[in-house]
């Protein structure tokens, strides 16, 4: 995927304020968020401020605090940073996936102890997906994305008990992605995609493991942004601006985030949807914002790498040039606008973060509180915005490559 300048990743993994009180809907489609009324209000009706980075609210800056990560460190050399679960005094327990095991460092940056290992038996993994706290901070859940099931572990490494969940993993016979996450404090969900043979990804739906139950459906993870190819490996989007959905650390409630790309220069707006486990809308915030046109060497720079891409299509299919020509241009098909936000975060406090891509007023975060009222403004370099993961107390975590693609965690202070 090509580098964009401006600090627009692919992306970021995985998957997030009209706020009428407890507004009900099972089905979330993308396409009717566009619908709620511009006026936004919070829960008990009192308008809130619309947003959009530098502001209406207290800002303030990050600082680079620690960096963990190295070549050849007895203790950080890691295959892979794939998820950071954060304390407010600044230690954490980092996924390294590759690795397949967990490593606690304390809030000086050494590593305290590390637990987990490749296998199918207790304590082991195949594909160790997700990690969150489990009833609070004195346990850590691990969720397998192949055997399929959550571990649960004490601070200290230990076992604590296992929990067969629904079948995980990608299914060649359904064409379904399932992973899982825990909800709140011990409320398992599943989280699920299908792709029919020959056709485009279909809505995420999320589901109560036990009683099953259906809790919300998003139309699309993907971009918005027309790419159509019937050729298997040329289907990945240039830009993300599809819809995010993240899950509260410590409360019972999802985050959606609408951040489909903009069609014109007028002031638009990123929608934030906040719903409990039954499927009940707690709030719904619009942040306002300025787009900001993407300049035409940028786009053709991306245009030129997707036609780099389509060219072993070209090659098997003896191709014509003029065949080849009518190919691409009905498959890449890019905005004129950036899209506006990278991503979001959902943290232990309840606050939602959303991250600004490079809209008019500049790259930022906007920090909406669990009621969904914009309360502060953080200043962020466009390339920390596109790596940040999460956040606790005074620190931020961000997943970023070094030298040499070393795996890198980093913490930064808020000052």
């Amino acid at each position: 995927m090509p580098v964009w300048p401006g600090g627009i990743p692919g992306q970021t993994g995985t998957w997030e304020a009209q706020s009428a009180p407890m507004i009900k809907y099972r089905t979330l489609a993308v396409a009717a968020f566009v619908l709620v009324p511009t006026a936004a209000c919070d829960v008990d009706g009192t308008p809130a401020e619309g947003g959009s980075p530098g502001r209406g609210s207290e800002t303030i800056d990050l600082e680079l605090d620690m960096e963990l990560g190295s070549l050849t460190g007895e203790s950080d050399a890691f295959a892979s940073v794939s998820q950071i679960l954060p304390r407010e005094d600044g230690s954490s327990f980092i996924l390294d996936q590759a690795a397949k095991e967990i490593l606690e460092f304390s809030p000086s940056g050494q590593l305290v102890r590390r637990f987990g290992r490749a296998g199918s038996g207790p304590g082991e993994f195949l594909i160790p997906g997700s990690i969150g706290w489990w009833a609070g901070q004195d346990s850590i859940w691990v969720a397998d994305a192949v055997l399929p099931r959550v571990s649960v572990f004490s601070t200290a490494g230990e076992l604590g008990r296992t929990i067969a969940v629904p079948g995980g993993g990608f299914s060649p016979t359904t064409a379904e992605s399932r992973w899982h996450r825990v909800l709140g404090l011990e409320s398992i969900v599943v989280v699920s995609q299908s792709r029919p043979v020959g056709g485009a990804w279909g809505p995420v739906q999320v589901t109560l493991a036990d009683p099953s139950e259906r809790i919300l459906e998003v139309e699309r993870d993907e971009s918005s942004i027309s790419i159509v190819s019937s050729e298997p490996g040329f289907m990945r989007d240039p830009i993300a601006d599809g819809s995010l959905i993240r899950f509260s650390p410590n409360e019972e409630r999802i985050i959606v985030v609408e951040r489909a790309a903009p069609e014109s220069a007028a002031r638009a707006f990123v929608v934030v949807h906040a719903v409990d486990q039954r499927g009940d809308t707690l709030w719904t915030t619009r942040l306002e914002y300025q787009p900001t046109r993407i300049p035409v060497s940028v786009r053709d720079s991306i245009a030129h790498a997707a036609y780099e891409r389509l060219q072993p299509l070209r090659i098997r299919r003896d191709l014509t040039s003029r065949e080849f020509d009518r190919i691409y241009r009905e498959t890449i098909q890019l905005p004129f606008y950036y899209p506006p936000v990278t991503s979001a975060l959902a943290t232990g406090n309840g606050d939602v973060w959303v991250i600004w891509t490079n809209v008019g007023d500049g790259t930022g975060v906007t920090i909406l509180d669990r009621f969904g009222r914009e309360v502060r403004q953080l200043r962020v370099e466009e390339e920390v915005a596109a790596t940040l993961t999460s956040a606790a107390g005074d620190f931020v975590w961000a997943i970023a490559k070094g030298p040499y693609d070393i795996a890198l965690a980093r913490r930064y202070r808020l000052r």
